[in-house]
């Protein structure tokens, strides 16, 4: 951060002191424009230049930003060439809809142009990214300038008159401070993709499309696009850049959401980021419909509410004591500062941003945040990734440091008595028996859970096969448990499957209550050893009865709740593997719930699946 601020005072200190500022064949017309508006675009260059200087009025702010403005503006600027030789106007705002030009020396229309964004690439008296229209002037020659500017967005009109050498010295720097400015944005954005193809992780991911996604974004704004990319295809201009913001506010969301971890730390969040990106979604629709200016409002104001947003959500997230959050927060306050002073800029309230920050004027403010802001949401995610790695390496040592004073105990009560290395392997036995206690039981509901259900249903049905014994499988589903979810919340849910587990563990027969399983969410199963159909379909009954007739009460909610189960029972003339067994039990309780819930469905052998 230090090392970019240097060059950049260390460039500005080197801009001003350039050789091309001081020269005398440099011209800032903006100091000379006198502006004539015409809204409903009637008038010609030949009526306006017979117009008495007193009906034109002088420019609001010496930067020539109007804000958004699809008027047609004349412009002209009357003043004696002080020096003879090839001149360049320049019209450094790249985004103009349409330009022309027009140069009077001595009073004669020596040059017209004509040129703009909806003009294509090739109307421009020079192939630039910036607006350049060529003089040869005369020293002591009367020159007037004739400017006519129209725009879709905001209305820049800034210009400057050069010497052709001159220009070019300074095109030099510019596109060194260009280059330097993609070429960093590029480097952190191809050492995060490097990472991510080792890492894969999705908060990277995100990051480096929105990364990528900047970069169009200013290609498009800095001019480059329509040099390079869609030289005669105008209409992609603006597109392009309306694309690229919209695209740029989604995601931001989705990075800004998997960086803050929000479905983890801020649930009721959920639906502000679900609302921002149905709003930007509509913008992309509705682009066709409306008008640019408008969408490019929205699309600004939007992106500004979600920095605040972000920044907001990251403070919260870092009083919790999440330390990374820090550089997140500070990146998104600088960008949507720079947003906000960029908008201030081109809206004239302040005529030269880039003077009241030592700025030269080879980059803009928006692009020297973006790039500021880009580093230090790398340096953010780089950071947090690194502590996610740490704390999983120290959870790993400490078990391995667990484990290594348990052997160390071990060895050490061997080397004393017999009796004490007994009670040492009793100890350790009673704890590996409540570790795998603790393994197999889900921490929810106190029951048996999916791991347990798999470790040992494939291998009891197999036992019983071999032994011509019969072996019962029950599925429990909660019924519309998302609509209890969505209508009372996930702690009442919880507590729906915690109530739901006590009312079978309480009616199940004492053999029974050890094999009950939380298989997924909010489905359980029953494990019936020895039993046959008949019996697992009273016990079945019995238990949706039970469920049925006792409602869940939490805190001030009381809800009736109801279960569907499907039944099913390894056949005695042929053996069945438990992925049948499972298999035709699934399916009874699918037919359980396509028949209306709350009820049970038994599968037959006889029945062909």
């Amino acid at each position: 951060m230090i090392l970019i601020l240097l060059l950049i005072f260390l460039g500005s200190s080197l801009w001003k002191n350039a050789p091309w500022n001081k020269a005398k064949t440099y011209v800032n017309l903006n100091s000379l424009y006198r502006i004539y508006v015409d809204p409903l675009d009637t008038l010609e260059a030949d009526d306006l230049i017979q117009k008495p200087l007193r009906e034109w009025r002088q420019p609001a702010n010496e930067k020539m930003n109007f804000g958004f403005d699809s008027a047609s503006y004349w412009l002209k600027a009357d003043f004696q060439a002080t020096e003879s030789g090839a001149f360049i106007l320049e019209l450094p705002y790249s985004l103009l809809k349409s330009i022309e030009v027009f140069a009077y020396l001595d009073s004669k229309k020596n040059y017209h142009y004509k040129t703009g964004i909806n003009r294509g690439f090739k109307s421009r008296p020079i192939a630039h990214r910036n607006f350049l229209f060529p003089l040869d002037l005369r020293q002591n020659q009367h020159v007037t300038i004739l400017v006519k500017v129209e725009s879709d967005g905001f209305l820049n009109m800034s210009s400057r008159l050069w010497s052709q050498e001159d220009f070019y010295k300074k095109d030099q720097i510019t596109n060194l401070v260009q280059g330097a400015y993609f070429g960093t944005i590029a480097f952190v954005l191809i050492y995060n993709i490097l990472a991510l193809i080792i890492l894969f992780n999705l908060t990277q991911f995100w990051f480096v499309i929105y990364g990528a996604l900047f970069i169009a974004f200013q290609t498009s704004m800095q001019g480059f696009g329509h040099q390079f990319f869609w030289p005669e295809t105008p209409e992609l201009q603006n597109l392009s850049i309306s694309i690229t913001i919209i695209a740029g506010g989604l995601i931001s969301c989705f990075f800004a959401y998997a960086f803050l971890e929000i479905k983890r730390h801020h649930v009721k969040t959920n639906y502000l980021f679900l609302f921002f990106g149905v709003c930007m979604l509509a913008l992309l629709l509705a682009y066709p419909f409306f008008e640019y200016t408008l969408i490019l409002r929205l699309q600004i104001l939007i992106n500004v509410i979600l920095g605040i947003v972000f920044t907001v959500i990251g403070i919260n997230h870092w009083r919790k004591g999440h330390i990374e959050t820090a550089i997140f927060i500070f990146a998104w306050l600088l960008l949507v500062l720079s947003v906000l002073l960029d908008g201030v800029e081109k809206m004239g309230i302040i005529s030269n941003l880039a003077e009241l920050l030592a700025l030269s004027g080879d980059i803009e403010i928006l692009q020297l945040a973006s790039i500021i802001e880009v580093i230090l949401l790398s340096v953010a995610l780089g950071d947090k990734i690194s502590n996610e790695r740490k704390k999983s390496m120290h959870t790993q040592q400490k078990l391995l440091r667990i484990k290594s004073e348990q052997t160390q105990l071990l060895e050490s009560s061997v080397a004393k008595r017999t009796q004490e290395l007994q009670e040492a392997i009793k100890e350790l036995a009673t704890v590996n028996e409540k570790l795998n206690s603790q393994n197999n039981t889900d921490p929810l509901t106190d029951t048996f859970n999916r791991h347990f259900f798999i470790q040992y249903f494939e291998t009891w049905v197999e036992e019983h096969n071999k032994n011509g014994l019969l072996f019962s499988l029950i599925l429990f589903d909660v019924d519309h448990f998302k609509k209890i979810n969505d209508k009372h919340g996930h702690l009442f849910g919880d507590h729906c499957l915690i109530t739901i587990a006590d009312i079978m563990k309480t009616n199940l027969r004492d053999n029974h209550c050890d094999y009950l399983c939380r298989y997924g969410g909010e489905e359980f199963a029953l494990l019936l050893p020895n039993t046959d159909s008949g019996t697992a379909l009273e016990i079945a009954e019995r238990l949706r009865q039970a469920i049925e007739d006792q409602p869940v009460e939490y805190e001030s909610i009381k809800s009736r709740v109801t279960v569907s189960a499907g039944v099913a029972t390894t056949p005695t003339d042929e053996q069945k593997d438990s992925k049948w067994l499972f298999e035709m039990c699934d399916r009874a309780l699918y037919k359980a719930k396509e028949d209306g819930r709350n009820r049970i469905v038994v599968h037959l052998v006889k029945e062909q699946e």
